[in-house]
C-alpha cells in the first residue's frame, strides 16, 4: 500500500508562503513525514517546531536553476536524504506554491506522477539517445514536467541513486554546454532521472497548474472551480508576495 511523505526546499524571501503551504499540508496530513529545508536562506526554525517537521538549514545556496553538474549533484543529495529516511512509498516535492485541495491519491505503480505537459518542454533526440543507451529501455515519452507537486517513487530513486547520478556528474555539462540548457531544471533533471532508471513518465490526473505568476490573480477562485479530483495546485501563489 502506498504512503507520502513531504520534501520542500523552501525559496529565499518567501517565508509567508513557505508558512502557509506547510500549514496547508499539515492540516491534511498532520504526521507524515515531512522534510523542510532552507537554500541559505531564511531561517525557518520556528515554522518547522510549529508544523512539527525535520529542518536542515543548507548554508550552501544553489539558488534558482538551472544549475551545472555540481549543482545538480547537491540538490539531488538534499533529495537523497529525504528520501533515505522518509519511510514511505513515495515523496512528494513541495515548493512554496504547491496548494493541496485534498489527501493524495498516490498509486502503487507510480514511479514518476508529474505535470500533463501539452506543449513545449521537449528533450531532444540526442540526449534521449543518451538516456537509452544508459537505461537499455527507450523513454516512451520526450517531454518535462517533473515540477512542483510532482510524486516520485522513493526505492527507484535510492536503489540507482549511485549510477544515475555517476552519468549526471560525467553528462550534464556536456549537454547543458553544447545543445540542451534546459537539463539544469529539477523540472527536467528529475524526470531524466527517472528515465535514466527506465521508468516512465506518468501523468498525474488529478493535479492542475495556474500557469500565472500575477500578483492580482484570483487564486482561490481558480482552486476552487477545480473538479472535484483534482488534489494539487501547482503555481498557487496567494501569499508568494506577501
Amino acid at each position: 500500500m502506498s504512503s507520502i511523505s513531504f520534501l520542500h526546499l523552501a525559496s529565499a524571501g518567501k517565508k509567508v508562503s513557505t508558512d502557509k503551504i506547510v500549514h496547508n499540508i499539515r492540516n491534511l496530513y498532520p504526521t507524515a513525514p515531512y522534510y523542510l529545508a532552507s537554500d541559505a536562506a531564511e531561517n525557518l526554525m520556528d515554522i518547522a517546531a510549529r508544523y512539527n517537521t525535520h529542518y536542515t538549514h543548507y548554508e550552501n545556496k544553489l539558488g534558482y536553476p538551472g544549475y551545472n553538474s555540481e549543482k545538480i549533484l547537491a540538490w539531488l543529495e538534499r533529495f537523497h536524504f529525504a528520501a533515505e529516511n522518509c519511510g514511505t512509498t513515495h515523496i512528494m516535492m513541495v515548493e512554496d506554491d504547491v496548494w493541496l485541495r485534498n489527501t493524495l491519491s498516490v498509486r502503487d505503480e507510480w514511479e514518476m506522477a508529474c505535470h500533463d505537459i501539452r506543449v513545449g518542454n521537449i528533450i531532444p533526440e540526442p540526449v534521449i539517445d543518451m538516456i537509452e543507451r544508459f537505461a537499455g529501455k527507450r523513454p516512451l515519452t520526450n517531454q518535462y514536467g517533473g515540477g512542483g507537486g510532482s510524486i516520485f517513487k522513493v526505492s527507484t530513486f535510492l536503489n540507482n541513486y549511485t549510477r544515475v547520478t555517476n552519468w549526471f556528474k560525467n553528462n550534464t555539462d556536456f549537454i547543458r554546454e553544447n545543445f540542451y540548457t534546459e537539463l539544469g531544471f529539477m523540472d527536467c533533471y528529475m524526470v531524466v532521472y527517472y528515465m535514466l532508471c527506465g521508468k516512465d513518465y506518468t501523468v498525474n490526473p488529478c493535479m492542475t497548474d495556474t500557469h500565472t505568476h500575477h500578483q492580482n490573480f484570483d487564486f482561490d477562485k481558480f482552486v476552487n472551480e477545480q473538479p472535484e479530483n483534482i488534489e494539487i495546485v501547482n503555481n498557487y501563489k496567494k501569499y508568494y508576495w506577501s
